[in-house]
């Protein structure tokens, strides 16, 4: 289980390359991004997947009224292929789809805190994170047969169907994207900052509720405030999800 927190900085009064964590509960934005999109116009459309199944949910995304995205979920928290499905996705009407395009959210099970990958990316391990996301893009390409297109969904894992090269595109960061920025500083530095400012941070002890401005709730108080903890990315996404649909 995680703190509220997307990063922790290292335990210490000073940072080194990679020494920071980056927690799952940052995955879900870039989930949700990619199942919006740049357009603007995206709707969500619960499909109430597989009877309701709570294990099982499953999203329509729509632009302009037409279908451009599924995100399907398998919630079931079993590695060993048992419970992995299959999901057909078919357009009634139009052109029959000849191919689909395929990223996925993954990790060995539903409370794993640091071992996760969005489209085989990861921001790496605890205590070893830059920022920045590592390895190559991974987008699988489904064919499909008179128009039924079959998406693996592992135990347990999230995937986005992007329906056409204009949503994968639309989805993507472009190639001109600037990929990082220059420092300013060689090395580690030698920057300071006073112990009294981390123990009433929040980046010092995770499990305590503190702050740095003057007259917040925590700022005097050494003791702290345990916080409650959350479950994996995958939960996050579901609960923003909610939210989104219900304004529609």
């Amino acid at each position: 289980m995680l703190t509220r927190q997307p990063f922790t900085p290292p335990p210490s009064t000073y940072s080194s390359l990679y020494e920071w964590t980056t927690g799952s509960v940052y995955y879900p934005t870039l989930i949700i991004a990619e199942a919006f999109g740049k357009s603007g116009k995206a709707r969500v459309v619960d499909l109430y997947a597989d009877n309701a199944n709570i294990f099982h949910p499953a999203y329509a995304v729509y632009e302009d009224d037409t279908p451009t995205r599924f995100v399907l979920f398998n919630y079931v928290d079993d590695s060993t292929g048992a419970s992995n499905m299959d999901v057909t996705i078919n357009l009634a009407g139009g052109t029959p789809m000849t191919n689909v395009s395929v990223r996925y959210f993954s990790a060995s099970s539903v409370s794993e805190q640091y071992d996760i990958k969005w489209a085989g990316q990861t921001m790496g391990n605890s205590f070893s994170s830059d920022g920045r996301l590592y390895g190559d893009v991974e987008t699988i390409s489904v064919q499909c047969t008179d128009g039924n297109c079959v998406i693996p969904v592992p135990a347990p894992s999230i995937a986005i169907v992007y329906l056409d090269p204009e949503a994968l595109a639309d989805s993507s960061v472009p190639v001109e994207a600037v990929q990082s920025y220059s420092t300013t500083v060689i090395g580690e530095g030698d920057a300071t900052i006073a112990p009294g400012a981390l123990e009433t941070g929040n980046g010092l002890d995770p499990n305590l509720i503190g702050s740095t401005s003057k007259g917040s709730r925590g700022s005097d108080n050494a003791a702290g405030e345990r916080v409650d903890r959350i479950g994996s990315a995958m939960w996050a996404f579901a609960g923003l999800t909610a939210l989104l649909i219900a304004a529609f």
